[in-house]
């Protein structure tokens, strides 16, 4: 985690081109006050300056690699979020053409046909298992008694739980667009 590039990262650019300045500041006085300068001193003190020099330029040329990367990285967000706009805005259009198709079926329902048609019993309890996801005891049996449930109360439930199973259905499908097209933009 704490690597070379990350700590040069948190130094600012002015310290890098003070290390340069001080680099060549200090071959610019060997030069000058060389005469007086023993010679065994000249050659490690123009060293230390080339050195000195060259690691600012070096430290100076790592920054600008990690603002390159710090750029891609602001980018790959930016993409992100464009890809996440698009792919909710196409949800918010499914689903409001899910809400007007639905609203259609159920004007549909209507009340006319109840006196025709009770519910038996067994179809209610049946009905309902697959609702909870769970089994009842059979000892009340399938004798076709009235439940006393319209049917028109019935087509309600039911559309109403296809609506539910639909918007689930392309919620899931929204998800899965969005984690491909991520997967795309990070592979």
């Amino acid at each position: 985690m704490f690597s070379l590039n990350w700590f040069l990262g948190l130094i600012p650019s002015w310290i890098s081109w003070s290390i340069i300045a001080a680099g060549a500041a200090i071959f610019i006085f060997e030069m000058v006050f060389g005469m007086i300068i023993p010679f065994f001193y000249r050659i490690p003190i123009r060293l230390l300056a080339i050195v000195i020099f060259s690691l600012g330029f070096y430290v100076e040329g790592r920054q600008d690699v990690l603002i390159n990367a710090k750029q891609e990285v602001q980018e790959a967000k930016v993409e992100q979020v464009v890809v996440t706009k698009y792919i909710v805005k196409k949800y918010k259009e499914k689903r409001k053409k899910l809400n007007h198709d639905y609203a259609k079926i159920a004007d549909q329902i209507t009340t006319k046909d109840d006196h025709m048609c009770t519910l038996p019993e067994s179809f209610v309890s049946v009905f309902n298992n697959a609702a909870k996801d769970s089994i009842s005891s059979t000892s009340k049996g399938t004798d076709g008694t009235a439940s006393g449930i319209e049917l028109s109360t019935a087509e309600k439930t039911i559309v109403e739980n296809y609506e539910l199973y639909h918007r689930v259905a392309e919620q899931l499908k929204a998800l899965q667009e969005w984690i491909r097209e991520q997967q795309k933009l990070n592979p």
